[in-house]
């Protein structure tokens, strides 16, 4: 969970030296910084009334908010993305390259491709044919097992 934490409150601070310069420059541009301003309170909030052993002191606190800016880094580009760190660390536990992982990864975006109107009938055919194949999947399933359970008895 601390990980998660240490991510989230990462994803909030200044990508580019760019985003650093808005932020001084623009007054109103600053909703990055606000969010951190936010997840800060929150998470101090929560880790300080939680579990006293895990931060028992401000210093322990401290040490978390310092590991959380450690992760990104505007100048270099493998770490300016807090996107490019989590799929690093992925793949790293996966065995996999970077690219290796991505190129394995699907979204709904690979499967659906795009989307459309369907009027009410169809969509009751469509959703008539999901249940059907859902109740075909399901005997299956139950014969598999009758017959796996079959082959242990004997």
């Amino acid at each position: 969970m601390l990980k998660i934490l240490r991510y989230t409150l990462a994803s909030s601070f200044p990508e580019t030296k760019f985003d650093k310069v808005k932020m001084s420059v623009i007054p109103f541009g600053e909703r990055r910084a606000l969010i951190g301003k936010f997840l800060t309170a929150t998470i101090n909030r929560t880790l300080l009334n939680g579990d006293t052993r895990r931060f028992p002191s401000e210093k322990s606190l401290d040490d978390f908010h310092a590991q959380a800016r450690s992760i990104k880094c505007p100048s270099d580009g493998k770490t300016r993305h807090v996107s490019k760190v989590i799929v690093h660390e992925i793949a790293v536990l996966t065995g996999k390259s970077d690219h290796g992982y991505l190129a394995s990864c699907m979204t709904t975006a690979d499967l659906a491709t795009h989307t459309r109107y369907c009027d009410r009938a169809e969509w009751d055919t469509m959703v008539d044919d999901i249940l059907e194949t859902e109740r075909t999947i399901a005997r299956d399933i139950s014969r598999a097992r009758e017959t796996l359970h079959q082959m242990t008895d004997v």
